[in-house]
């Protein structure tokens, strides 16, 4: 009897623990700790397991590194069944967020859809900053009608493969207040031309690891308030001289050097012994993540937009 009354004590004091207690408890935990079982244990548990200073980051690929950390020791093949659960979990922490979420950060080899995205979308509704590094299966039209959702984004990354100029007209027409954008995709007169015409207010641009047209970037540096520019590691080409486009390194003539002096950061590398440059020249500007160290697309020279 007496054993009773005491876990029924016990259980009731972790029940009516301090709100302000639980939360810098469970700011120790992880974001799988908290989805998975915590916020299941009562109601005042999930409560605080929904405070906005434990959401302010949701990276999908740390949750995925989680699980995959717990599968590994229970199933023989962890990969499948670590896909099949990831999201769910990531559906359940997006509930469980309540708008709490400003920065959303997908994994380069995780499998959504354009249904994820807009439920992503709907349940951030006050998201400054969307990392997508891959397409995946979402659609272009997915994207945008995510990216509508997405009125207050101030940051973006596209992903890699190919971008539509019709998402930068999208970005362009509802994101007014977007400054940072991270192209993880070929960079051409077209996009740098749709860029200049919807983004005319962008701050940072980063085109690294990518091939870009010669003349793409001269549009690019028209940009009335850039601040900051990386084309670091990228295989320039400059389609106007052949009929075949020829590469060819980084070089200031007159005029693109007094607008990249104006600039408050200007980076590029392209170098023969880079180790980056020689993948991305490898690999025809268009790198192929998957066969690189783990996590290193999100490496950025501009230091806003590394993760």
């Amino acid at each position: 009897m007496d054993n009773k009354i005491y876990k029924l004590a016990v259980r009731r004091s972790w029940e009516t623990l301090d709100y302000a207690i639980l939360v810098k408890i469970f700011m120790k935990l992880s974001i799988l700790d908290l989805v998975s079982s915590v916020c299941g244990v009562c109601a005042s548990w999930r409560k605080a397991c929904s405070d906005s200073t434990l959401w302010g980051t949701l990276d999908v690929g740390a949750l995925k590194f989680g699980l995959m950390n717990v599968i590994q020791k229970l199933s023989a093949r962890p990969i499948e069944q670590c896909n099949r659960m990831l999201l769910p979990l990531l559906n359940n922490a997006l509930t469980l967020s309540y708008s709490n979420v400003t920065r959303l950060i997908f994994d380069i080899n995780l499998n959504i859809k354009d249904e994820h995205l807009i439920f992503a979308a709907e349940r951030c509704s006050n998201l400054k900053r969307l990392v997508l590094p891959a397409w995946n299966q979402i659609t272009a039209e997915g994207l945008c009608a995510a990216i509508r959702k997405l009125k207050g984004l101030e940051s973006l990354t596209l992903p890699s493969n190919y971008c539509p100029n019709r998402v930068i007209e999208v970005v362009g027409a509802n994101c007014s207040n977007l400054t940072e954008l991270k192209l993880m995709s070929p960079y051409d007169h077209d996009f740098a031309t749709t860029l200049f015409i919807y983004i005319p207010n962008l701050k940072i641009l980063s085109l690294r690891c990518s091939l870009l047209h010669k003349n793409a970037l001269n549009i690019t540096l028209m940009l009335f308030d850039l601040e900051e520019l990386n084309i670091s590691h990228s295989i320039i080409v400059d389609t106007y001289q052949t009929r075949n486009p020829i590469s060819l390194h980084w070089e200031r003539d007159s005029v693109t050097e007094e607008k990249t002096s104006q600039l408050k950061n200007f980076f590029a590398c392209q170098n023969d012994a880079c180790i980056m440059c020689m993948r991305a020249y490898k690999d025809l500007g268009r790198l192929k993540w998957h066969k690189y160290e783990e996590g290193l697309w999100r490496n950025d020279e501009v230091s806003s937009l590394a993760i």
